[in-house]
């Protein structure tokens, strides 16, 4: 059991917490690309804030791009593989787009100084402690790629295993982060590359030798441009070739490609 870490952080103000409401449906397929988005009474009517916290949250979406707002005929949900808002959506909220069912094992949590490339992505001093957590995640049961993720442990106040797997084992790391932090992940980059399986996804991929994978490695940072969280995501699904790719929460860009 991890024992409490920090003292709770202020929770966001109201916008923040509404836009991360309705991003979050968004991502879950509840309003859809094309959709006509709630009005600003509705929200109004349904949450109980004033015009300009639900004005302040659609801004929010609208800066993102995931809505956007046509004159005379409302506010639309847009298209995130048009939008450049396609690497904020987490590989929970792209599963459930699918109609499947994102899981998650947790094999591990500890509070620990990390890896010394880790500590210097986050630009932390090296005494500093993260979380470092090790899940398994699932697609209708099935295994699909191991995550470590690293966060800095006063982004996560108060976390133990109990109330991480209550909070949503199953669902978005990133989504669990901003209930927490009241600074939102705005901004990183991801890169995907080829290796060889290390033991470990061997044995839980029942791999053969020298088998090779894809692993992303992602680098998410607030909107201050302050690291958050690295995540290392290796799946287990051997590749055959290695491709390079840069992704940015703006662009997508193919940086290389090598047969």
């Amino acid at each position: 059991m991890v024992e409490q870490l920090v003292a709770p952080r202020t929770r966001p103000p109201l916008y923040e917490q509404l836009r991360s409401e309705l991003r979050d449906r968004i991502e879950r397929g509840v309003y859809r690309p094309g959709d006509l988005f709630p009005s600003e009474a509705e929200l109004m009517a349904e949450h109980s804030m004033s015009r300009i916290t639900v004005r302040r949250a659609i801004a929010e979406l609208q800066r993102e791009g995931l809505v956007t707002t046509r004159q005379g005929a409302g506010t639309y949900v847009s298209d995130p593989a048009r939008a450049g808002a396609q690497c904020l959506l987490s590989f929970t909220s792209v599963v459930l787009r699918e109609g499947r069912e994102p899981g998650a094992r947790l094999l591990s949590m500890a509070v620990e100084h990390g890896p010394a490339e880790v500590i210097g992505l986050l630009g932390l001093a090296t005494d500093t402690d993260l979380v470092h957590i090790k899940r398994l995640r699932t697609v209708d049961g099935e295994p699909m790629f191991l995550s470590d993720a690293y966060i800095p442990a006063s982004v996560l106040p108060n976390v133990a295993r109990d109330d991480l797997a209550t909070s949503g084992l199953d669902q978005s790391l990133y989504r669990l982060i901003e209930r927490h932090y009241p600074v939102p992940l705005e901004d990183g980059e991801e890169v995907a590359t080829a290796v060889i399986a290390n033991e470990e996804v061997r044995r839980i991929f029942e791999l053969p030798q020298h088998s090779p994978v894809i692993r992303n490695t992602c680098l998410l940072r607030d909107r201050n441009g302050s690291p958050i969280i690295y995540e290392e995501a290796t799946w287990g699904v051997p590749q055959h070739s290695t491709v390079i790719w840069r992704r940015s929460f703006a662009t997508m860009e193919q940086v290389g490609n090598q047969a």
